[in-house]
């Protein structure tokens, strides 16, 4: 009869030897020392869960070291065989990761192959191909892993690579479309933006190659500079400008609309009406812009909104209310942009200094009407009012002044819950300030 500690032994063994194949290493588990140096059980399981671990770190060349003697100890053990594959690939021995991807296509024993499935097997087998430019052996392989499974985006992704470099541009477009349909990668925008410039001329791929771009693809960034030059590039402004005007970035002018670079924010776009061209002009918030280019739609008005008994001139831009008198700060307004609408409402409280009325940027059927005074030299809101968009061209006024009564003010705004395309639920209501 076994004592418990033989059990146990016992029972220890089987672990290490069956039961480890599939388990998840830690990913924080520290590597000091090299493969060969390391001591670990001498058991497949360890020494394949050595070599994800490696593989996880990519330390390809330790991962294989481990796979190998995985396999050494169990030639069964196709996980093995498909990640020291998947190593070597890594490291761009695409010959002998084909060879262990080979072993796992022509084995007949009874192991089976845990994780990916053979799909992927028979595609990282043409991809290899692939990149060894073989292209006519690749393609009936990546067609069986389209038969066995059709719903890996990788798949399709490298047959679509496949169709490119047979000059099969439309094929190449359908595939990695449908690559991305199930996924989106940088390749798959890549190659398609490549093959869309051969079909159909440079400027159709341009959008799938800006894509790929965006995902790091450091092939399609140099696409852009050797396909995409400054003309190109401003003539696509031009092109889409209408596209560009219905978004937050384009500012008005008197000549024109500016919108931001995409690709550099310290550059504006000018639009120019006449001619129909776009200039590049370096931003210089703090100076004066070139004297034929209007970049913002500006507003002048005069007060006294700091109670000195002096006229102050404001001029405003798409973001922030200036002012002639360098002692009063400017006023920055929530909503990034302002509309036409801003007055001077006069001394409303009877503090000596003008408020200003303004509306910023108009949302939807939402208006917003606010109401701003300057208090111990800071812009405080006063007021803020829910309008409904035809109020104004109604002739209707937000906020007024009593121009008899010192203090008093009256404030018109739609009562709770009124329909925004309707002006006859606007309420008036007085208020009286304390001086």
């Amino acid at each position: 009869m076994k004592t418990i500690n033989q059990i146990l032994i016992v029972l220890i063994i089987c672990t290490c030897a069956c039961g480890n194949r599939n388990k998840k290493v830690p990913e924080s588990l520290p590597i000091n020392e090299s493969a060969e140096n390391l001591i670990v059980d001498s058991t497949s399981g360890a020494y394949f869960n050595k070599g994800k671990e490696n593989e996880y770190l990519k330390n390809y060349d330790e991962a294989i070291v481990y796979y190998t003697k995985c396999i050494n100890l169990d030639n069964d053990n196709l996980d093995a065989y498909f990640r020291r594959g998947f190593s070597k690939s890594k490291l761009g021995d695409k010959t002998s990761a084909i060879d262990d991807y080979n072993y796992i296509i022509d084995y007949t024993g009874t192991s089976v192959l845990h994780y990916p499935d053979l799909a992927t097997v028979y595609n990282n087998k043409a991809y290899c191909l692939v990149n060894l430019g073989d292209y006519d052996t690749a393609l009936p392989l990546v067609n069986k892993a389209l038969e066995l499974n059709s719903h890996h985006w990788y798949i399709w992704d490298t047959r679509g690579e496949l169709h490119y470099h047979k000059g099969l541009y439309k094929k190449c477009i359908d595939d990695m479309t449908k690559a991305i349909s199930l996924n989106k990668y940088g390749n798959s925008y890549y190659y398609r933006g490549l093959a869309k410039n051969k079909l159909n001329g440079k400027a159709s791929g341009y959008d799938d190659l800006h894509e790929a771009a965006a995902f790091g693809s450091e092939e399609a960034k140099n696409a852009i500079k050797k396909f995409y030059d400054e003309t190109f590039y401003l003539n696509r402004i031009i092109a889409n400008f209408f596209k560009y005007r219905d978004e937050d970035r384009l500012f008005e002018g008197s000549k024109g609309y500016g919108f931001l670079d995409m690709q550099d924010s310290d550059t504006l776009l000018i639009f120019n009406f006449d001619n129909k061209t776009v200039k590049k002009v370096k931003r210089e918030p703090d100076k004066k812009n070139e004297p034929d280019i209007v970049f913002f739609k500006e507003t002048t008005i005069t007060g006294d909104f700091n109670g000195d008994g002096r006229k102050d001139t404001l001029k405003t831009d798409r973001m922030n209310i200036v002012f002639s008198d360098k002692t009063i700060p400017k006023l920055e307004v929530v909503g990034d942009c302002l509309e036409h609408s801003i007055k001077n409402l006069g001394d409303l409280d009877g503090d000596g200094r003008d408020e200003i009325g303004i509306i910023p940027c108009i949302h939807g059927s939402g208006v917003f009407y606010s109401v701003y005074s300057l208090k111990n030299n800071k812009w405080v809101k006063m007021i803020e009012l829910s309008l409904t968009r035809d109020m104004l061209p109604a002739g209707i006024v937000p906020v007024e002044k009593d121009p008899e009564q010192e203090g008093v003010f009256y404030t018109r705004s739609p009562v709770e819950d009124t329909p925004v395309c309707c002006t006859s639920y606007v309420v008036e209501k007085t208020i009286k300030v304390k001086l």
